[in-house]
């Protein structure tokens, strides 16, 4: 072999190794933009500024959905992840409270996203297929806060629960609440709380709505007793995987049904959940998995 064949043989490879890198980065940039790119969760991942491509949601006779509002006008008590250890922020510290705030009904798009701010807020966590379970099965029950650009910033994923024997009434239940830590503070819990709430009547008439709160989580129990009336029924020993023990509570929706007639009554002969703490030997058999509270 000459000189000259030799440098012939290295062009040969360098040539090829090019026409390969050109390959692979023309590919890459196929599925990034055809693909991955419509994903917001791997936008965030990537720390890429998305740009604004909020669609309009259709408006509904209840209440928040489909409607803007400002962020500083929610107030209220809000759950935060930090609150077992006694610490508060403020909405200023990243939130401009100037922002407005969407809630509107979630979308199987939205799933990805709401798991992504799930793994952000709480030790509770699920795989995708528990979201598409509620998605696909109860799609008018779970809600989602949003940014001006239409990034979702919190959610409520909710379901309805098989009667139990003996009873009657349906209630609803919450799996999991959740807002991202620079958006607490707003009132966005309550609204996404109140809104699950209000479609759980109007869906499927609900009688009252349950769910599970670490014992040691104040300002989600704060919430859920004062602003959103919820009455605990007893204690779970060793409820979440940790073995801490859990509040199993309810709220009555008789307020929001507008005192329907037609509604059964517990037992007792009383409104069913007009008073949750009748029923002290309540336990949510039907729930499989653990509650993730995080506002």
């Amino acid at each position: 072999m000459n000189v000259q064949d030799g440098i012939n043989a290295a062009f040969s490879v360098l040539v090829s190794v090019f026409i390969v890198i050109v390959l692979v980065c023309l590919g890459w940039y196929l599925v990034w933009k055809l693909f991955l790119s419509r994903f917001k969760l791997v936008r965030e991942l990537l720390g890429i500024a998305q740009s604004n491509e909020h669609t309009p949601v259709h408006s509904s006779s209840t209440g928040l959905v489909g409607k803007e509002y400002s962020a500083h006008a929610g107030g209220g008590a809000v759950n935060s992840a930090l609150a077992a250890e006694g610490k508060t922020r403020q909405p200023s510290d990243h939130c401009d409270p100037s922002l407005k705030m969407n809630i509107r009904c979630a979308k199987p798009e939205d799933l990805m996203n709401m798991q992504h701010c799930n793994l952000l807020c709480l030790p509770e966590n699920y795989q995708m297929k528990y979201y598409f379970y509620h998605g696909l099965t109860w799609p008018q029950l779970s809600y989602v806060a949003e940014d001006e650009k239409g990034n979702i910033v919190g959610y409520v994923l909710a379901k309805m629960e098989e009667p139990e024997p003996g009873e009657e009434s349906t209630h609803g239940h919450i799996t999991s609440l959740a807002v991202k830590r620079s958006y607490r503070r707003l009132g966005l819990a309550q609204k996404l709380m109140n809104q699950a709430s209000k479609a759980m009547v109007e869906c499927f008439n609900a009688h009252y709505v349950s769910l599970h709160v670490r014992k040691s989580n104040r300002a989600a129990l704060n919430l859920y007793t004062n602003s959103l009336k919820f009455k605990i029924l007893e204690i779970e020993p060793k409820y979440y995987a940790d073995g801490e023990d859990a509040y199993s509570m309810r709220r009555d929706l008789s307020e929001l049904a507008g005192g329907d007639p037609e509604r059964p009554a517990l037992e007792d002969g009383t409104d069913a959940g007009r008073d949750a703490t009748i029923i002290n030997n309540h336990r949510d058999a039907g729930h499989a998995g653990h509650d993730g509270h995080c506002c």
